[in-house]
Protein backbone atom coordinates (compact mmCIF):
# COMPACT_ATOMS: atom_id res chain seq x y z
CA UNK A 1 0.00 0.00 0.00
CA UNK A 2 1.75 3.34 -1.37
CA UNK A 3 0.19 6.58 1.06
CA UNK A 4 -0.43 9.47 -1.86
CA UNK A 5 -2.35 12.15 0.16
CA UNK A 6 -2.13 12.76 3.94
CA UNK A 7 -3.99 16.11 5.27
CA UNK A 8 -6.72 17.58 7.55
CA UNK A 9 -7.06 13.87 9.17
CA UNK A 10 -7.37 12.10 5.76
CA UNK A 11 -4.72 9.73 4.59
CA UNK A 12 -5.03 8.11 0.81
CA UNK A 13 -3.45 5.42 -0.33
CA UNK A 14 -3.28 2.75 -3.18
CA UNK A 15 -3.44 -0.93 -3.14
CA UNK A 16 -0.21 -2.39 -5.10
CA UNK A 17 -1.67 -5.02 -7.14
CA UNK A 18 -4.86 -3.86 -6.92
CA UNK A 19 -7.45 -4.17 -9.62
CA UNK A 20 -9.08 -1.48 -12.11
CA UNK A 21 -11.08 0.67 -12.22
CA UNK A 22 -8.38 3.19 -11.07
CA UNK A 23 -9.41 3.96 -7.38
CA UNK A 24 -8.24 5.25 -3.81
CA UNK A 25 -8.18 4.17 -0.39
CA UNK A 26 -9.19 7.71 1.60
CA UNK A 27 -8.84 6.63 5.47
CA UNK A 28 -10.49 8.71 8.22
CA UNK A 29 -10.65 8.06 11.80
CA UNK A 30 -11.87 4.70 12.20
CA UNK A 31 -13.83 5.09 8.74
CA UNK A 32 -12.48 4.29 4.98
CA UNK A 33 -14.38 5.00 1.55
CA UNK A 34 -13.21 3.46 -1.72
CA UNK A 35 -13.45 6.34 -4.72
CA UNK A 36 -12.56 5.98 -8.37
CA UNK A 37 -10.51 8.37 -9.25
CA UNK A 38 -11.89 9.63 -12.60
CA UNK A 39 -15.38 8.91 -12.21
CA UNK A 40 -15.55 10.33 -8.39
CA UNK A 41 -17.58 7.46 -7.92
CA UNK A 42 -18.04 5.74 -3.86
CA UNK A 43 -17.36 2.18 -4.74
CA UNK A 44 -17.64 1.58 -1.04
CA UNK A 45 -17.87 3.36 2.00
CA UNK A 46 -17.51 2.05 5.89
CA UNK A 47 -17.94 3.48 9.42
CA UNK A 48 -17.37 7.15 7.22
CA UNK A 49 -19.33 9.91 8.54
CA UNK A 50 -21.55 11.97 5.46
CA UNK A 51 -19.29 15.07 6.27
CA UNK A 52 -15.98 13.20 5.99
CA UNK A 53 -17.36 11.22 2.68
CA UNK A 54 -18.02 14.26 0.65
CA UNK A 55 -14.59 15.37 1.78
CA UNK A 56 -13.17 12.46 0.83
CA UNK A 57 -14.69 13.03 -3.10
CA UNK A 58 -13.35 16.32 -3.00
CA UNK A 59 -10.06 15.08 -2.27
CA UNK A 60 -9.68 12.78 -4.60
CA UNK A 61 -11.40 15.38 -6.93
CA UNK A 62 -8.88 18.09 -6.20
CA UNK A 63 -5.88 15.62 -6.74
CA UNK A 64 -6.96 13.55 -9.27
CA UNK A 65 -4.43 13.94 -12.03
CA UNK A 66 -2.07 13.04 -9.36
CA UNK A 67 -3.69 9.96 -8.05
CA UNK A 68 -4.03 9.07 -11.43
CA UNK A 69 -0.42 9.44 -12.25
CA UNK A 70 0.62 7.45 -9.50
CA UNK A 71 -2.06 4.55 -10.13
CA UNK A 72 -0.07 4.28 -13.35
CA UNK A 73 3.17 4.44 -11.83
CA UNK A 74 2.12 1.78 -9.45
CA UNK A 75 0.30 -0.77 -11.91
CA UNK A 76 2.52 -0.39 -15.19
CA UNK A 77 -0.62 1.12 -17.01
Amino acid sequence: MVQVYHGDGFRVHIWLNDHEPAHVHVYRAEGMAVVEITSLHVRAAYDMKPPDLRRAVEIVSQNQPWFLHQWRQIHGK
